[in-house]
């Protein structure tokens, strides 16, 4: 596994930002979180017909994003700044262009 971080997202982010997106990321991986995932394509691949299965395959995707973000809590990341950086990485990848203004 391997972790692509954008220039402009580098530029524009804190050194705290960055920090706990990586962490997030680095949760990812120690969970095993892509060999989870080439599974669960391989599953929704051969069963696509059933809508059970893309319903449990988005509550998986989820609670794997929810599991990350509980890690990052735990080794003490602020929430707050923790939401703060989703928001501002969220918002460098659409163009800088936010459809909410935060003060």
């Amino acid at each position: 596994p391997m972790i692509l971080l954008p220039l402009s997202a580098a530029s524009g982010l804190t050194t705290e930002q960055i920090e706990v997106l990586l962490v997030h990321e680095l949760a990812h991986i120690r969970r095993y979180d892509h060999l989870v995932n080439i599974v669960q394509r391989l599953i929704e691949a051969a069963l696509f017909f059933q809508p059970a299965v893309w319903f449990i395959s988005r509550r998986i995707r989820v609670e794997r994003e929810h599991c990350c973000d509980d890690l990052v809590l735990a080794v003490g990341g602020q929430r707050f700044a923790y939401a703060e950086s989703l928001v501002r990485m969220a918002e460098l990848s659409r163009g800088g262009q936010s459809p909410m203004a935060l003060s």
